[in-house]
């Protein structure tokens, strides 16, 4: 899969190559433009040379259509770099170079109200080496947060249970499709990326101050725009009788020198009232794009069509006005060739009307807009799996009073697909003890059943040959820390967080539970106890669980407890070298490797 990737990267650089030696050449044929244009009309004025003032006007109207041609140039180079990015990104994924990607979605896992902070941290959802570090397509603050809901609604006690099944299944529908149009889905992700970060809530905030304003700041700018046009049409009438030599030419760079101070003054008084018109415009711009691209391809899913039907609403005809503003804005970045346009024909001022004309037209629909990319930034991070993984299926989802997990072939989505080893699992009202020596893969088993089924209720692809599952609620306890600043231990922590899952038991709502090494932070003696008191309370129709642990003595339970079943992962000998099959198989684990380790590190002599 991964050589699809790298052939389209190098066709990218190829044309980014080529595209940069036009430019530059573009580049060159501009500025000697725009010296032989001004040279042309300061003679011409200055001396009076009607020709060489003809010569100069020419090359000035070439040297202006060279800068709107530059600058589609260089939309393009940007957008190929962007798309390099992406390709990039894709390429990283088949190896552990995605671990460097710089957004982590660590802020997810800060603030008093995240209530799934533990879940997320032990499942490796959010953070270093995480599951959003993986699957993150999303660059715009609304798209980021999108997904996090998606991924977090049924971790801990949040209330993403109450999601309909029927929400996830039109999410999986749309993850198909955008899998199947992976060029369409690119190009997506392109566009996503020269959007930038930028937090459009200031600007949403803006939109809707300017749009229920709208009607006033209008009736001020057109007497605006009277002014400006009356002292354009003064301005032309004094170039025509220059030309015909009834006055003579100084008369009409007066009234061009007039012009640029009034404009200046325009510009500082009519655009800065505005509180940051042109800043928001150029943020929001950068979504154009996007929007744009999700027109081009119909879409047949539910939720692809409902987000093309709301674009189409008005987004099109609001988009395109809008790119012929942000294009005309470009200007402000080139001050001489600004301060030229504003002195010949008060451009800002034009470009300024032309906005106030926009705002009230359409600023009302800025935040329908922004929420659509977000979505469908959301989406396409979720399809990265199916597009990374060449083992993947698309979960059946079922209403049930009883929970159950059935999974074949599971596999660990973060875990290079070439070394992962597929586990089956089968949960029906049932909790399995799962014993087995060191770094066998009880807590590698456990971590994937769970960050396959965030997959799955997010709308995603798990990592499986197959799945079936009911709805449940996730809890876990694996990355146990203390917290000396509270004065709580590693064992009082892990006391607290089993005590969450024995209270939202009471609930009688579906849940899974997975623990990790249950009560290591004690003795062997209480932790016995504990554990048996712990696995004796979980015993519910409601619920279903996967406890890990080293105490042998555990796994008697099973028969006492129906519920309760015993699996184990464990080792082989081979050459006095410890090897491992990471298969989880039935049974209690009968065999130990601590001995062993502690010698192969050099710490005993014997085992």
């Amino acid at each position: 899969m991964v050589e699809h990737f790298i052939i389209e990267k190098q066709k990218i650089e190829e044309s980014i190559r080529r595209l940069e030696r036009r430019t530059n050449l573009l580049s060159w044929i501009r500025l000697i433009t725009f010296v032989i244009a001004f040279v042309g009309i300061v003679l011409g004025v200055t001396d009076h040379y009607r020709m060489v003032l003809g010569i100069g006007l020419f090359f000035a109207m070439l040297f202006f259509f060279l800068v709107f041609y530059f600058h589609e140039f260089q939309e393009k180079l940007s957008y190929e770099r962007a798309m390099g990015q992406v390709l990039d990104r894709y390429i990283a994924r088949f190896s552990n170079d995605w671990k460097k990607f710089p957004d982590r979605g660590e802020d997810f896992l800060t603030g008093e109200q995240v209530t799934y902070r533990e879940e997320a941290s032990d499942l490796d959802i959010f953070g270093p080496s995480s599951l959003f570090q993986y699957m993150n397509a999303a660059v715009s603050p609304g798209g980021r947060n999108r997904l996090r809901e998606w991924l977090t609604g049924a971790l801990g006690d949040s209330a993403g249970l109450k999601e309909s099944i029927g929400s996830i299944e039109k999410r999986q529908q749309a993850v198909q499709e955008l899998r199947e149009k992976e060029k369409y889905s690119l190009r997506l992700e392109a566009l996503a990326q020269k959007m930038g970060k930028q937090d459009l809530r200031g600007s949403l905030r803006f939109f809707a101050e300017l749009s229920e304003n709208a009607s006033k700041e209008k009736k001020q700018a057109v007497w605006i725009g009277i002014l400006a046009g009356a002292s354009i049409l003064v301005t032309i009438i004094t170039l025509l009788l220059a030309c015909c030599q009834r006055i003579d030419f100084q008369w009409f760079v007066c009234m061009l020198v007039v012009q640029l101070i009034v404009s200046q003054a325009v510009d500082g008084i009519v655009v800065g009232k505005s509180a940051g018109v042109f800043s928001y415009l150029r943020y929001l711009s950068e979504y154009r794009d996007f929007l744009q691209a999700m027109t081009e391809e119909k879409m047949e899913s539910g939720i692809l069509a409902e987000l093309q039907a709301e674009v189409k609403k008005d987004s099109q005809k609001g988009m395109k006005r809008l790119q012929v503003i942000g294009e005309a804005l470009q200007f402000r970045h080139n001050p001489i060739v600004y301060g030229i346009l504003c002195m010949v024909c008060f451009y800002n001022v034009f470009v300024y009307l032309a906005f106030v004309n926009w705002t009230g037209k359409y600023a009302h629909r800025v935040d329908a807009w922004v929420e659509c990319v977000s979505e469908m930034e959301a989406l396409l991070s979720l399809a990265v799996i199916a597009r990374t993984r060449s083992t993947v299926s698309y979960p059946q989802i079922c209403e049930s009073g009883e929970p159950f997990v059935d999974m074949t072939q599971m596999c660990h989505p973060l875990l290079l697909e070439r070394e992962v080893v597929g586990n089956d699992v089968l949960l029906e009202n049932q909790i399995r003890l799962i014993t087995g020596s060191n770094m066998s893969g009880k807590t590698t088993y456990l971590r994937t059943l769970g960050v396959n089924l965030v997959l799955a209720y997010a709308g995603a692809p798990v990592c499986a040959t197959g799945c079936r599952i009911s709805q449940m609620q996730l809890f876990t306890s694996m990355r146990v820390v203390d917290d000396v600043g509270q004065g709580i231990s590693t064992f009082y922590a892990e006391v607290l967080r089993i005590q969450k899952m024995i209270t939202f038991s009471r609930k009688e709502i579906p849940m899974l539970v997975l623990i990790d090494e249950i009560f290591k932070g004690t003795n062997s003696a209480d932790r016995i106890v504990g554990a048996k008191g712990v696995i004796q309370a979980l015993c519910l129709k409601w619920v279903n669980g996967m406890v890990s642990t080293h105490d042998f003595e555990l796994c008697q339970l099973s028969e006492e407890q129906p519920m309760l079943e015993n699996y184990h992962f464990d080792e082989y000998f081979e050459e006095d070298q410890l090897k491992f099959e990471y298969r989880v198989k039935e049974g209690r684990c009968r065999t130990t490797n601590a001995l062993h380790i502690l010698k192969m590190a050099g710490i005993t002599e014997t085992e």
